[in-house]
């Protein structure tokens, strides 16, 4: 996990063939701190990116309007 800021360790309870995409659905089991110490994580909701400590979900449905 060199670099990495964290990773998800998960059990796949479902796969589904979507097209040429295959979507998986599964539980998170525990969740990873990387050993990387860097500040400003990113993440992406709503079809925009959003700074660590933002709220993501639910997010201003009149967000996606703009």
């Amino acid at each position: 996990m060199s670099g990495a800021l964290g990773a998800l360790l998960c059990n796949v309870d479902k796969t589904v063939d979507i097209g040429d995409h295959r979507l998986l659905i599964a539980k998170v089991e525990d969740i990873l701190k990387g050993e990387a110490n860097i500040n400003g994580a990113l993440s992406y909701c709503g079809r925009k990116y959003r700074a660590q400590g933002d709220i993501i979900w639910p997010h201003d449905t009149d967000e996606d309007e703009e």
